[in-house]
């Protein structure tokens, strides 16, 4: 009765067990699969987002330093028109009241007009000011003469005053110096100037303006304002001119150590040596492209922290260089990846509950999740193949023809990143500028509106740097629920199709040896130009060419020598001829010249040029001892208004050129325009 008992009693006790067992045999799998995938998915998402951050940080880079550069370069095209401006030629000629106040009339209206000068000025050849207009403010004003200053002293006069016509100063990016001290607050200035001359060619000055660095700081600040990475600028020397903390800036001129290049010394060496790129430390990631503002006729010096301090080193084209580099730190690329911990592990326990409470139905649940898992899997491996190996383009667009994806070999055809595309217009992309092709008025459009898949066979993209792919491509709808959701196009390179294509239109109708049109083509071109003439009454001629003795020269000097000499003529009328004429091979070593809108007499005329020219040619064969020389035989007629036809104008030129070669050959012999068919008469048995 106890063992009874007993027995019974270990019942709940062993269900408990099997329940735990069952638990722990598919929660834990479960579990541990649902860790896999969750960390999988969200380190994948971790690292996409990496790679779009730092493609980013390059474009933002790029824009920052091509506006750099257009504002530099807009700067001295100013500069260089005031120095020719005609108030200040007629100062330099009179050196009168007048004309000094007309000149500093001009340099005001010029600074209220820009709003980007703190100064401009006009120095004479002693470094003394005689116009001054300071920015005020906003409100430009033309300094008194007893306040204007002798700058002989310092480097950014003597750097420019040394300078020829027409080249242009730009001073280093550096804070305003007045009256010996570094001006509070600070005020980056560059300092642009370029040498005057009078109208005898003598130097007088130069002209010089003080550039607001500030606003080129600004700028770049500005544009970075709402992107992950800290924007920076630094000069050649590594030093900070604009720094994510204002305390780095200006070490060159307050002569401290602050620099980048001592604060990132491994970052600073790949920077200062390659002109752009991109690269991973343990600070972040640094994205930088250099910026060179001396184009051809303008030079820059080290310039001098100093007040009477003269440069010491002139600089020219890539040596004066400002790097503007950007930083995503370390701590935003963590903030990135806890994130998407964060939200890894919160599913992860709630799913983990959901396994737990399950526990009953949790085999069902995890084979499910299996089978998904594995379709998921498929999936990802059709779309991979689908867009990263497959040989042709392939570009996904939404519902208004906008870009949702590009492969790979899509970026290489077009040579347009993804991630520039994204949102555009695929049809603006390929088909936009000068060509101008709506979206609608294109297959693209046709699909969007008819759902129906179009194949065009041959057509031209625009590629992003301005040049044109030949391609042919597909674009088929993507439909859902019987709705048109976007538009796949596929489509192939045909550049070399095309290529072969002519090669063989060529070979077909072209002679190989000399690259004239062939017996066929000639015929078809004739017959072409006797159609229209007989429509427009306009004259046309031809010649008939026959090269003496030709079967002599294959006897005695061999093939090669034959088919040179062949080659040398065929040379020859391709010179002699217009781009409207057709030079052809009618046979063996018979040419012939059709010459549309040609009378009878201009075809003499170039028949016997042509025959001169032939005469004195000399070909250097191998083998020959001298050179080889040969003449020509050439018959010559002529269509105005009859109605010969081509087979008969081709008998009247045969005929000619029969009688060149019975009375002698290396002749010119003109057959008279008939409006019958005339048959040739005899060859001569030797040609």
């Amino acid at each position: 009765m106890v063992s009874s008992e007993s027995k019974s009693s270990d019942h709940p006790a062993n269900d408990t067990r099997i329940q735990l067992r069952d638990i722990l045999r598919f929660f834990l799998p479960g579990t541990i699969l649902l860790a896999a995938v969750l960390t999988g998915f969200y380190y994948l998402d971790y690292s996409i987002e990496r790679e779009l951050i730092a493609e980013r940080e390059k474009h933002e880079v790029e824009i920052g330093s091509r506006d750099i550069d257009q504002t530099i370069q807009g700067i001295a095209k100013d500069v260089a028109i005031l120095a020719n401006s005609v108030s200040l030629q007629a100062f330099l000629e009179d050196g009168s009241a007048s004309s000094l106040q007309k000149l500093g009339q001009e340099f005001l209206n010029f600074s209220r007009s820009k709003q980007s000068f703190d100064q401009v000025r006009y120095l004479d050849a002693n470094g003394q000011e005689r116009v001054r207009v300071n920015y005020n403010n906003g409100a430009p004003t033309l300094v008194r003469p007893d306040r204007l200053q002798n700058k002989a002293g310092r480097y950014y006069f003597s750097d420019t005053f040394e300078l020829s016509r027409g080249t242009i100063f730009v001073s280093p990016l550096d804070l305003n110096i007045e009256r010996g001290e570094i001006e509070r607050p600070l005020k980056p200035m560059i300092r642009i100037g370029t040498p005057v001359f009078d109208a005898q060619g003598n130097k007088r000055g130069i002209v010089l303006v003080n550039y607001f660095g500030q606003e080129l700081l600004d700028s770049l600040r500005s544009s970075a304002r709402d992107t992950a990475g800290e924007i920076m600028m630094l000069n050649r020397d590594g030093y900070w001119l604009l720094a994510a903390d204002p305390e780095d800036e200006w070490g060159f001129m307050f002569k401290n150590e602050r620099r980048f290049s001592s604060t990132y010394p491994d970052a600073w060496e790949s920077i200062k040596t390659m002109g752009q790129g991109q690269r991973f430390v343990d600070a972040g990631v640094f994205t930088w492209r250099t910026v060179y503002p001396l184009r051809a006729g303008i030079m820059s010096a080290d310039g001098s922290v100093d007040v009477a301090g003269e440069s010491h080193t002139s600089l020219f084209g890539r040596e004066y260089f400002w790097k503007v580099v950007k930083l995503v730190p370390q701590s935003h690329l963590a903030r990135e990846l806890e994130k998407r911990f964060k939200y890894g592990f919160t599913l992860f326990l709630a799913l983990s509950i959901l396994l737990m409470v399950g526990s009953a139905v949790l085999s069902v649940a995890l084979q499910r999740e299996r089978t998904a898992v594995d379709s998921l899997r498929r999936n990802e491996r059709r779309l991979h193949t689908i867009t990263s190996e497959l040989a042709e383009g392939l570009v996904v667009l939404g519902e208004k023809g906008t870009v949702t994806l590009m492969n790979p070999e899509a970026e290489r055809l077009l040579r347009w990143s993804e991630a520039v595309t994204l949102g555009r217009r695929f049809a603006d992309l390929v088909w936009g500028g000068e060509r101008g092709k709506a979206q609608g008025d294109s297959p693209i459009g046709d699909v969007l509106e008819n759902a129906q898949v179009q194949r065009v066979e041959e057509d031209t993209f625009n590629r992003s740097d301005g040049s044109q792919l030949p391609v042919a491509y597909t674009a088929a709808p993507m439909e859902y629920d019987g709705t048109v959701s976007g538009v796949i196009v596929t489509f192939e390179d045909i550049t070399e199709r095309k290529r072969l294509r002519d090669e063989l239109k060529r070979m077909a109708s072209h002679d190989p040896l000399t690259g004239l049109c062939n017996r066929r083509e000639t015929e078809r071109s004739l017959a072409q130009i006797m159609h229209h003439n007989k429509r427009y009454r306009r004259a046309v001629a031809i010649c008939m060419i026959d090269i003496d003795h030709f079967k002599q020269v294959n006897d005695t000097h061999g093939h090669q020598t034959g088919d040179l000499v062949l080659k040398t003529l065929g040379e020859l009328l391709q010179d002699q001829t217009r781009d409207v004429d057709c030079a052809g091979r009618f046979g063996g070593e018979e040419f012939i010249l059709i010459l549309p809108e040609t009378t009878l007499q201009e075809a003499s005329t170039l028949a016997e040029r042509v025959r001169v020219a032939a005469s004195n040619l000399k070909i250097n064969a191998p083998g020959l001892e001298t050179p080889l020389s040969f003449t020509i035989s050439i018959g010559v007629s002529a269509q105005t208004e009859s109605r010969l036809t081509a087979e008969g104008l081709i008998n009247e030129a045969d005929r000619a050129l029969y009688q060149a070669k019975a009375r002698g050959r290396n002749q010119v012999r003109v057959a008279q325009d008939i409006s019958q068919n005339v048959s040739p008469g005899e060859s001569p048995v030797d040609a």
